[in-house]
């Protein structure tokens, strides 16, 4: 590899659109293998998930609006769904569309039973379009 097919660092940070198109690319290649590689995620946070669930989420009078930023393949909307009411509105977002793609059908797999109310947004992570205060909850988890 010579100096000129090296990557300047200055240049990936005046671009980070680079960044991000790569990361996209990544997670929409990836797909569903991603859960496959990550036990640490889906084995040992369940309990952890259901518990803040259990002591936080317990049912609410009124409707709520929950924000999960970076839903890749659907974990934490899937850990939520059970304590959920009818009226509640989880908004589930993330770079991947494919990854969105795969956690809409887990949830509709695993969660069909529940009435609760599941949205997907793809978006960049540089802004979001959502008013300000528009949630009740917003959660995330492995994605910083």
């Amino acid at each position: 590899m010579s100096a000129s097919d090296t990557v300047d660092s200055t240049s990936v940070r005046e671009r980070p659109e680079l960044v991000i198109a790569v990361n996209r690319v990544f997670h929409d290649l990836e797909g569903d293998a991603y859960d496959d590689k990550h036990d640490e995620i889906f084995l040992d946070e369940v309990d952890r998930w259901r518990r803040f669930a259990e002591t936080h989420l317990p049912s609410a009078e009124t409707p709520r609006r929950f924000l999960d930023v970076g839903t890749g393949t659907g974990f934490v909307p899937r850990q939520l769904a059970p304590f959920l009411t009818a009226d509640d509105r989880v908004v589930c977002t993330d770079l991947s569309a494919e990854k969105l793609r795969i956690a809409e059908a887990a949830l509709a797999a695993e969660a069909c039973d529940t009435a609760s109310q599941f949205e997907f947004h793809p978006v960049d992570g540089a802004g979001y379009p959502f008013d300000d205060a528009s949630f009740d909850v917003i959660t995330m988890n492995s994605v910083l």
